[in-house]
């Protein structure tokens, strides 16, 4: 029980340790301290995703992944649209974990509006080439 309790005790001194950092580098931000990271192109001039540290740290891997089998400025319209959809929601349904949602939203809306015949590009192949 003891151990249980230490184990317990051992992980939230973990997530508040990562909370903490979280907090203080929102705070630099928040003083104009922006250099401690960069926006990625695509995101610049979006506030929601501009703003989310947690995004612009694992934005551009993504981004990488998604040009395999996208179009580029496809994606780009998509997040736009993602970004709208979402400043149009209540604060408090704004989504949280933005990375996953929008490696989730841009590739089920480029499939649906692609068979609609919507956007002029075409998923790319595995090589890269676009099609």
């Amino acid at each position: 029980m003891k151990k249980d309790a230490e184990k317990k005790i051992g992980s939230l001194v973990r997530r508040l340790s990562e909370l903490d950092l979280k907090i203080q580098e929102t705070i630099g931000f928040l003083r104009g301290s922006v250099d401690k990271w960069d926006i990625p192109e695509s995101l610049s001039g979006l506030d929601l995703y501009e703003n989310d540290l947690q995004l612009c740290r694992a934005w551009p891997k993504t981004m990488e992944k998604l040009t395999e089998k996208y179009n580029e400025d496809d994606i780009v319209l998509e997040i736009m649209a993602a970004h709208a959809w979402e400043m149009k929601q209540p604060v408090e349904k704004r989504k949280i974990q933005r990375n996953a949602f929008l490696t989730r939203w841009i590739p089920k809306t480029l499939r649906e509006r692609n068979e609609k015949g919507r956007y002029a590009s075409r998923p790319t192949t595995n090589t890269g080439n676009q099609g």
